[in-house]
């Protein structure tokens, strides 16, 4: 899933550009369906200071528009996302679906396929 991030964050800077800025309300959302895929992933549900970790990504997600600083923030957090799925062998693919799937029923259409892009090109860098 911390791909799905990554291409989460390119495609709200995407939209910034043109101001046309998702709704905060449903960014937000998606990021409490993260931090709880997570916690649930990984037997956390009752870790308060895992869970609030994750207002970092919400505050540079939200950032209206992100600076650089913010897309930093939302690299390093995808980042140890990423070495917390590796660490304790998460199923990557299965938290992608499910937070695709999410986007499309939060987000519409259109915004999951802008995301789906930005995260085949992402994957694709990776290898």
């Amino acid at each position: 899933m911390s791909a799905v991030v990554l291409a989460l964050s390119e495609a709200i800077r995407t939209l910034s550009l043109a101001e046309d800025y998702p709704s905060s309300e449903k960014i937000s959302s998606l990021i409490d369906l993260i931090a709880e895929s997570y916690a649930i992933e990984l037997d956390l549900s009752d870790n308060r200071p895992f869970l609030e970790s994750f207002e970092i990504l919400r505050n540079a997600l939200l950032s209206r528009p992100m600076s650089d600083e913010d897309e930093r923030v939302v690299k390093i957090f995808a980042y140890n996302l990423s070495m917390i799925e590796g660490r304790y062998g998460l199923d990557r693919e299965a938290l992608e679906e499910k937070f695709i799937d999410e986007i499309e029923k939060l987000m519409g259409n259109e915004f999951a396929n802008l995301v789906n892009i930005f995260l085949k090109t992402i994957k694709n860098l990776q290898f």
